[in-house]
């Protein structure tokens, strides 16, 4: 929404004042003037944040950690990330287990900094016209801002294997100071007793420091990143949808510069056809063996992980909880082995369901996790 001043073009001083600087002097001489003229780099903000995301199967698919709260401020490629400084409690409705009940989600939520380009300075009260130019420039620039929050959000999410996300979109410091905003009040069916626990300190590794550069050189890089970003996002409610993912995420690195040396010659153009041979399948075990053990690469095989890909992308089939929506997961009792006395309590392994959600699924993701970090200054994870 566009808000035009009602100031006269007499009133320079008041509007000095509107724009945050003393008035002008009427004996400042034209060196002055001119500076005053130049291009003024604006200010805008955002939230960065852990997604508040229900678990429809009952069990926990995707980690969180309420405590966590960022150690300092960091530049990450132009934006600046810092602590938001307050604790975030969202209530939540309960579904699909019980839509009448509630649960709560705590987070730290983090503020995120940047400039625009506000366009030339107004040494006297703005038009209508010129204040419409300068919104102009802000939506036209908002939208790549919004792209770079959303890879810092990819970045953040790899760094700590969480699903974080944009929480509050850039809005622009000079109409909207930078703060996390308060909780809102629980329901009135909500028991607290406000002992929240301690936060604790991390810190940001340094490959997710300069992580920036390497994605804006690569855009194989960036594309798996948000793809395996888009997975982790998808996993508690559509994880077929999120097995998609991360099989393209794992794929779209094998185009990646970081693993040009790791990839299978071309395959020979078709006989039949003269056509290039996709090779996709090739390609994609050949970065499996980058990050997973001969046993983890075998599993993989006998889960037929493609395949699986190819019917939910080609629409033939889902294999997680979506068609058993709000049914529960249930455990299967292990029997304690010869010579001990305590058995246990696991996902079935006879469950088609629950061993997609809690076996293939994390194996696929913890993989595309693993050469993500590879490829961001060689990291190597477990």
């Amino acid at each position: 929404m566009l808000v035009v001043l009602a100031i006269t073009s007499g009133d320079k001083g008041l509007w000095n004042a509107v724009r945050g600087r003393p008035a002008l002097e009427e004996s400042e001489d034209a060196a002055e003037v001119g500076e005053l003229c130049e291009s003024r780099q604006g200010r805008w903000w955002s939230i960065v944040g852990p997604v508040p995301i229900s678990e429809p199967s009952g069990w926990l698919t995707v980690p969180h950690d309420r405590t966590r709260i960022l150690d300092k401020s960091y530049a990450v490629g132009p934006l600046t990330v810092r602590p938001g400084g307050k604790r975030l409690v969202e209530y939540l409705a309960l579904e699909p287990m019980a839509l009448e009940g509630t649960t709560c989600f705590e987070s730290w939520p983090l503020l995120v900094e940047g400039a625009w380009d506000e366009g030339p300075e107004h040494i006297s009260v703005p038009t209508p016209d010129e204040l419409r130019a300068t919104q102009g420039r802000w939506i036209a620039g908002e939208r790549k801002i919004a792209r770079d929050v959303r890879r810092l959000s990819a970045i953040l999410a790899l760094v700590w294997n969480e699903p974080w996300q944009v929480r509050t979109a850039p809005k622009q410091s000079s109409q909207l100071a930078p703060e996390v905003p308060d909780s809102r009040h629980p329901p009135s069916t909500w028991f607290d007793d406000d002992e929240y626990p301690e936060p604790h300190e991390e810190t940001l590794p340094g490959w997710a420091v300069t992580a920036w550069d390497q994605i804006e050189q690569d855009q194989n890089l960036g594309s798996a990143l948000l793809s395996w970003h888009e997975g982790l996002l998808l996993t508690p409610a559509h994880p077929s949808f999120a097995h998609v993912a991360f099989m393209g995420a794992i794929e779209e690195l094998s185009y990646s510069s970081a693993f040009v040396g790791a990839m299978p010659s071309p395959e020979a153009p078709c006989g039949a056809c003269g056509l290039a041979r996709s090779g996709h399948s090739q390609r994609f075990w050949a970065m499996v063996t980058q990050a997973a053990s001969a046993d983890q690469v075998t599993d993989l095989r006998k889960w037929e992980v493609t395949r699986k890909r190819g019917a939910t992308a080609h629409g033939a089939g889902l294999h997680g909880i979506e068609e058993i929506y709000g049914s529960v997961i249930l455990l299967d009792f292990v029997p304690p082995p010869e010579g001990q006395k305590t058995g246990s309590f696991e996902f079935s392994p006879s469950d088609p369901v629950s061993h997609f959600m809690f076996k293939v699924l994390p194996a696929v993701r913890d993989i595309a996790r693993r050469l993500l970090l590879r490829a961001l200054e060689g990291v190597s994870e477990g």
